[in-house]
């Protein structure tokens, strides 16, 4: 699954965008999905949001392993100290 999220801030109100693709282990798009959000949030937790957003989308479709690409390095950071990833659904 490949995931992003960017923010726009004007006026104190943030605007933050959120996506994902899931893709099959053959690389055929199972899914995609994005959304638009507006509260206060840093990048990093755009970006586990989107993370979880998909990861449960996933699991919803019978997804039984991920491979979770971003580019936002904290995020492959944190992901990968857990020994297991509590997922909120």
């Amino acid at each position: 699954m490949y995931v992003d999220a960017g923010l726009c801030g004007k006026d104190g109100i943030t605007t933050i965008s959120l996506s994902y693709i899931t893709r099959g282990a053959d690389g055929e798009v199972l899914f995609a999905a994005a959304t638009a959000l507006r509260q206060q949030m840093t990048p990093l937790m755009g970006e586990l949001t989107a993370i979880q957003d998909d990861l449960k989308v996933g699991i919803q479709r019978g997804a039984q392993s991920f491979i979770v690409e971003t580019d936002c390095r904290r995020a492959i950071q944190l992901l990968s100290e857990t020994d297991k990833v509590v997922l909120i659904l």
